[in-house]
């Protein structure tokens, strides 16, 4: 049964740390966007990691029909981890750096343009990864990429695109790669690795096209793994992934899989999502869990 904004409830989770007074214009936006079509909903603010995570689920428990989140992807992520398993809806307004998952799952990526998708109620049923108990809805990255994500959230005077490119750039020079033993059902990789992870999203870093074939809701993971190369091959081979050429390179590997099982020798840095974490050595399983979330998105 098809939903009716005049009917429900909207509850809007804002990151507060969106910066120079950007949660304050986007917050304006919101109540006169809801206002002047006289409907019920609620603003929370976040005010420590996740704490969206929190809000969501008291909304989840309240019941609340459709939870949006307010910033960018790691607020998605945060409130996606409540969302996952039950009725409630996802909502994104995009306020972020790279706006990664909004690509992938087709939501406008204005913010005037985005409350008017939710309105339109179109709810896909999308599939997310996971590992041990969080889940991601874009991607886990382990290696290079994931010490970009922890050198870009140290960044403070540049941000965007442009920040994750550059910090991709200083990885390459520094990042050191690292043992690792891959295994899919039918595919395995014993090796030096300068990059590994598993993709729901075709999107990483705003413009990188990790991950081209990449599909939210087909049921699979596109898994990649990239072998280690030296610092003037990573630099000239960067650019390639702007684009998705990087596949047809040598030293890489996309598969698509259902489940992911990666075994690392030392602590290495990583991603869920953009939010940067050390993926503990040792075994670790990553899986799809399918049509895990309810996302509004625009048609499609």
């Amino acid at each position: 049964m098809r939903l009716n904004h005049k009917t429900i409830k909207f509850v809007y989770i804002v990151n507060t740390k969106l910066g120079r007074g950007k949660a304050k214009h986007v917050v304006s936006l919101i109540r006169d966007f809801n206002e002047s079509r006289g409907l019920n909903y609620k603003i929370e603010y976040t005010e420590y990691p996740q704490h969206a995570t929190i809000l969501a689920e008291k909304s989840v428990s309240d019941g609340v029909e459709v939870v949006v989140a307010v910033g960018g992807d790691g607020t998605a992520h945060e409130v996606a981890n409540a969302l996952i398993g039950s009725s409630t809806s996802l909502g994104i307004v995009p306020c972020g750096s790279g706006n990664d998952f909004p690509k992938s799952v087709n939501i406008p990526l204005g913010i005037n343009e985005s409350l008017n998708s939710i309105l339109e109620l179109n709810i896909r049923e999308v599939d997310a990864g996971k590992h041990k108990d969080k889940y991601f809805i874009n991607g886990i990255g382990i290696g290079m990429d994931g010490a970009v994500s922890h050198r870009f959230k140290k960044y403070r005077l540049i941000r965007g695109q442009v920040a994750y490119l550059w910090g991709a750039v200083l990885e390459a020079f520094v990042f050191t790669g690292f043992r690792a033993f891959v295994e899919l059902p039918d595919w395995k990789y014993n090796g030096q690795v300068l990059l590994a992870g598993a993709a729901n999203g075709s999107y990483h870093g705003g413009k990188f096209k990790l991950a081209p074939g990449a599909i939210v809701d087909d049921g699979m993971l596109e898994v990649y793994v990239i072998k280690d190369m030296p610092v003037v091959s990573r630099l000239f081979k960067i650019p390639k992934v702007l684009t998705g050429d990087h596949q047809y390179l040598e030293e890489v590997y996309l598969k698509k899989s259902p489940v992911l099982e990666i075994t690392v020798e030392s602590p290495v840095k990583a991603h869920m999502d953009g939010e940067p974490f050390v993926l503990d050595p040792g075994y670790h399983k990553i899986e799809i869990i399918q049509k895990a979330l309810r996302v509004i998105s625009s048609n499609y």
